[in-house]
């Protein structure tokens, strides 16, 4: 997505490297907030748990580094979680129907970082997945 130009409908890619790249940075926002979720786990938790800085955890989040399966792997291990991984046939709206139902759910702030994406989950969120747990 470091190259992603947004207009106002959609996202328009030079690319089809861009364009997984962009699809890289969906998959990662959305298994850290699932995790955050789930977890109700702060970055500092994270971190500690992982033996890394802070510092690698804020630039997971914000996109600016990959997970790893190794990382995935690590977060199902140290949080207790099952990870599946699974893939199948999509209609090719779905990354940017889901970008957009992201911008909507007011407890999720979508922040624009220079043509990347980065999510924060209002703690309401967090406290309303667990009673429904």
């Amino acid at each position: 997505m470091k190259t992603a130009v947004k207009n106002t409908n959609n996202l328009e890619f030079n690319s089809d490297l861009e364009k997984i790249d962009f699809i890289a940075d969906v998959i990662q926002l959305d298994l850290l907030h699932d995790m955050v979720v789930i977890t109700e786990a702060k970055k500092v938790d994270i971190a500690k748990k992982m033996s890394v800085s802070n510092s690698f955890i804020t630039q997971l989040f914000s996109g600016d580094k990959r997970l790893s399966l190794n990382h995935v792997a690590a977060l199902a291990y140290y949080f207790d979680l099952n990870v599946k991984l699974s893939l199948e046939k999509k209609h090719q709206c779905k990354i940017i129907n889901y970008l957009q139902r992201i911008k909507e759910d007011k407890n999720i702030q979508v922040a624009d970082k220079g043509k990347r994406y980065s999510i924060g989950v209002h703690k309401e969120l967090a406290e309303s997945k667990q009673k429904s747990v």
